[in-house]
């Protein structure tokens, strides 16, 4: 190219730049997606964990199967269960037709232990959990706080009836024990899958 003609070709793209307010930007790479550490905390979920006032521990957990209710045309409520001694968790077995009573509710040392149980009732599917999360002393009483935990809107489930439970001890209770409401939530705001830190 002839060098006249390269001057004016620099000159031109100059005026050009220069009209348009300076250079084009260039798309940068996208954002990269939120990672799991930077889910909202979801401010209901960590209200019902930081209740906890009173250690316990988990005595067993999962799917169990308890009766069903006619009038709820043949499902399994939620049902909660208070056991000071043997004759209470007997009596619940019973009543609730416990299958598996020594593994889904395994005795505990009632001389010195309260157990208790939460179960969510028929669930849709397999993904569903049960958690007591919270046992407050609420200085009259005791008040046991559970979340029932759902998939995630985005979750692929199959379709597949459950019945989860959670069956924890406490050291004894020696004050009446209340329930707070059952709440749910989904699965990704629970603590351990990054949403927020336990309290």
């Amino acid at each position: 190219m002839p060098r006249h003609s390269l001057g004016w070709y620099l000159i031109a793209a100059a005026a050009l730049v220069s009209c348009q307010g300076g250079p084009v930007p260039v798309p940068g790479p996208a954002s990269p997606a939120p990672s799991p550490s930077s889910r909202p905390v979801n401010a209901e979920v960590a209200a019902y964990y930081a209740k906890a006032s009173v250690p316990f521990s988990t005595v067993a957990r999962g799917l169990g199967q308890f009766s069903s209710d006619p009038e709820l045309g043949g499902r399994q409520p939620s049902v909660t269960g208070l056991f000071q001694n043997p004759e209470d968790r007997a009596a619940f077995i019973q009543e609730k037709q416990v299958s598996n009573p020594d593994i889904t509710l395994p005795p505990v040392d009632f001389a010195s232990e309260t157990a208790i149980v939460v179960t969510a009732g028929d669930q849709p599917d397999y993904q569903h959990e049960t958690d007591v999360v919270a046992v407050h002393d609420a200085g009259d009483a005791y008040v046991v706080y559970a979340i029932v935990w759902q998939p995630n809107p985005e979750s692929t489930v199959q379709p597949m009836v459950g019945h989860p439970y959670h069956y924890v001890k406490t050291s004894k209770l020696t004050k009446p024990v209340r329930f707070a409401p059952l709440m749910k939530a989904y699965l990704g705001d629970r603590p351990n899958s990054g949403a927020s830190p336990k309290p």
